[in-house]
């Protein structure tokens, strides 16, 4: 019943520990040291790209890809603390020990079937657990096209999950409305959210005491 359901439905059915999600469509992408980005990916390279999620996922709950757009921007290998979507590891294991579902908002509302991902991210953050987003591979996605979560995406659905993701996060989450056409279903004028992920994670920091405030 939406993506939300789905997913947390997915890593039920496997066991818990570390799972890479790809949504359809995704292609993969890396770039040299010189910030020069390609999409040809050998076996080799694919298996250097796996081996590196895999490796952070021992650190990191959630381990996200760079989009290609603006890949460019950030000159490190791989960041602490941002947005993760379309593609990501995560820890399933420590996820359920710390009470973080994909299904979170579902589960108090049955009518939110979208944000899961950043649900999960903000979840995670907050609790004290930082992400981190690769940036030496990145990735390729045309979204909203048909099938997926296209097939029961609405304007009122995308409203409603943006303004319940707010509720839980209000001093985080920022709902706008993003002008013009968004891929080919008809999603016109949709609102959108602006998250403070840094923010978030320093919230999950201050204890009360002067020195978790200067921390």
């Amino acid at each position: 019943d939406g993506i939300a359901d789905i997913r947390q439905r997915c890593i039920e059915q496997v066991p818990k520990g570390k799972v890479w999600f790809i949504d359809d469509l995704c292609t993969f992408g890396w770039r040299d040291h010189n910030m020069k980005q390609y999409n040809d990916m050998d076996t080799s390279r694919w298996f250097s790209m796996y081996m590196m999620l895999s490796e952070m996922l021992d650190e990191y709950m959630q381990v996200g890809f760079s989009a290609r757009g603006g890949n460019n921007h950030v000159i490190e290998d791989f960041k602490e603390v941002g947005r993760a979507y379309t593609t990501y590891g995560l820890r399933t294991d420590w996820m359920k020990d710390q009470g973080i579902r994909f299904d979170g908002m579902y589960q108090l509302n049955k009518n939110v079937k979208l944000y899961e991902d950043y649900w999960i991210t903000l979840s995670m953050l907050t609790q004290g657990f930082k992400n981190a987003i690769i940036y030496n591979y990145f990735f390729n996605y045309t979204h909203n096209n048909t099938g997926g979560n296209s097939t029961f995406r609405t304007l009122e659905l995308q409203e409603q999950a943006a303004h319940e993701l707010q509720k839980h996060f209000p001093q985080f989450v920022k709902v706008e409305t993003k002008e013009g056409a968004w891929g080919k279903m008809g999603m016109e004028d949709r609102k959108e959210v602006r998250i403070s992920w840094l923010k978030a994670y320093q919230s999950s920091q201050f204890t009360g005491s002067i020195e978790s405030f200067f921390r």
